[in-house]
């Protein structure tokens, strides 16, 4: 379903807690980083993206799949210290 302002309800939320993907703004939010940075993130591979026409939508779960990996290797590196 599309709203007056041509967003899906996938799109919709408050806060973006709702929803399965993010806007680059979003995710650059909550990264500390400048959208053009998560741009780059996602041409190189570096960060999930799903290109629909020309916007980049950036999977939720793709994000805390990569954040979840990234703690386990962090922990992972203390151990063998």
């Amino acid at each position: 379903m599309l709203t007056n302002k041509g967003e899906s309800d996938l799109q919709q939320g408050i806060d973006g807690a709702d929803r399965m993907f993010l806007t680059a703004t979003e995710v650059g939010r909550q990264l500390g980083l400048r959208k053009s940075r998560v741009y780059e993130l996602a041409a190189c591979g570096a960060i999930p993206v799903v290109r629909l026409g020309r916007r980049m939508l950036f999977p939720r779960r793709g994000l805390e799949e990569l954040a979840n990996a990234a703690i386990d290797r962090a922990k992972s590196m203390g151990e063998h210290e």
